[in-house]
């Protein structure tokens, strides 16, 4: 039994595509295969690119940025492709209308399609009642309508054929709600409605269904992400501490799933891979309680909030709300708000929100510090050897405040909860 924890503890993926990785050889299921991948200049759709060229397919690259695409057909020559075997097709996903004319360009390349990924999507942050109803339809193209649209312009080939294999990479938003990216998550479970749907009705006629459902992993996901503002991006870039899958590893997995054609795969190192068998198997339990086992500490990271994350967000909003006439016991009293509010969302005890310090091994978190510089208290020690901020008086513009916070976001993190000390009167 104990070795059978042990094993479950240190696996990646679920049981079955964990032991598919282990046992099949995918070169062979996948050589000479014609593969479409969108949304493959940068991320999962990058490494998959990589992963497939090495099985030795031959791929049409998508995506929106054309220098990048042929940085990766490049790559894949090196790899060991030939010229011929990597066409770049950059195109617009939302631009729905050169859907078809893109099929027959690809067609008219290859005369047979056997893979198509729709892998194109952008993530999202923001609290569900920030989010403008623009973004929701914004995201919604990106993800869902564009890749059906092209879906349904492919599938008469596949019929024709008598054979193909549609393969979406989804989320594990996918298959759980998860606080902060509502209209992303709403859309990967769309994705999960149709595509499972499709199975269903194409499962006599030899066209197969792979849903990709990944954790977390290193990307320009979250730089790129929107928020609830239309026109906004999140623009936060992954840390190297991040608890995140290594990109290649994912891309192997998915190519696995893929040369077995399996349903449906999760892909996800532990503790999140455990998350999605609490879903799956204990539902009642795991949402009666607000997935609040994911926020307490930074058990999970993106699109799991993290503590830091609260604490950050808080503060981005207060700062946004400021004025020079902003007094500090106006400023204190907002960010006490903020936190209560966004401690609920998650699930956490609100009662960590009166915390009024945390310290932690990078420095002060920001609530204490845009309170307190506000107020004119010297922090000690001040990380790094010199305050957060500099002096700040009543005169200070919210554009001064806001350079100065976005300048120490990448070392005032509040820390855990399991590492912040007892509460501490210092406002």
């Amino acid at each position: 039994m104990l070795g059978f924890l042990y094993f479950f503890w240190k696996i990646d993926a679920d049981l079955t595509l964990y032991l598919c990785d282990y046992f099949s050889d995918v070169k062979k299921s996948l050589r000479g295969k014609t593969v479409w991948i969108t949304g493959s200049s940068s991320g999962i759709g990058e490494y998959l690119a990589y992963e497939l060229a090495r099985h030795g397919c031959k791929l049409i690259l998508s995506g929106i940025n054309e220098e990048r695409l042929n940085s990766v057909k490049f790559k894949c020559i090196e790899i060991g492709l030939v010229e011929d075997d990597v066409y770049v097709l950059p195109f617009n996903l939302t631009d729905f209308d050169i859907h078809e004319e893109c099929v027959k360009k690809v067609l008219q390349k290859f005369r047979k399609l056997d893979i198509l990924i729709n892998n194109a999507g952008r993530s999202q942050r923001a609290s569900f009642e920030e989010i403008d109803i623009k973004v929701d339809k914004e995201i919604f193209d990106i993800n869902l309508f564009g890749t059906l649209n092209l879906t349904r312009k492919i599938l008469p080939h596949f019929i024709e054929n008598k054979g193909g294999h549609f393969v979406v990479t989804s989320s594990c938003v996918g298959k759980m709600g998860i606080p902060s990216s509502a209209s992303y998550t709403g859309s990967k479970h769309a994705l999960h409605g149709y595509f499972e749907t499709l199975r269903v009705e194409m499962s006599r006629k030899n066209i197969d269904v792979t849903m990709l459902c990944p954790g977390p992993v290193f990307s320009h996901a979250l730089e790129n992400a929107f928020t609830g503002t239309p026109g906004q991006k999140f623009g936060r870039l992954s840390k190297s501490t991040d608890r995140k899958m290594q990109t290649d590893r994912c891309a192997r997995l998915m190519s696995v799933a893929i040369a077995h054609k399996l349903d449906e795969v999760w892909i996800a190192p532990q503790p999140n891979l455990v998350f999605f068998y609490l879903v799956q198997y204990t539902p009642t339990f795991f949402r009666k309680d607000r997935l609040s086992l994911c926020f307490r500490g930074k058990v999970l990271d993106s699109p799991f909030i993290a503590y830091g994350d609260l604490v950050e967000e808080a503060v981005m909003m207060v700062s946004q709300r400021l004025s020079s006439t902003t007094t500090p016991e106006v400023i204190n009293a907002l960010l006490t708000s903020q936190m209560r509010r966004l401690f609920n969302l998650v699930g956490r005890n609100a009662a960590e929100s009166d915390r009024s310090t945390f310290f932690g091994s990078t420095g002060p978190g920001f609530e204490t510090t845009l309170a307190a510089c506000y107020q004119g208290y010297q922090l000690s020690p001040p990380p790094r050897g010199r305050k957060i901020f500099p002096d700040l008086s009543e005169k200070t513009s919210y554009a001064e405040v806001s350079f100065q916070k976005r300048q120490c976001c990448s070392h005032a993190w509040g820390p855990t909860p399991e590492n912040v000390p007892g509460p501490a009167a210092f406002l």
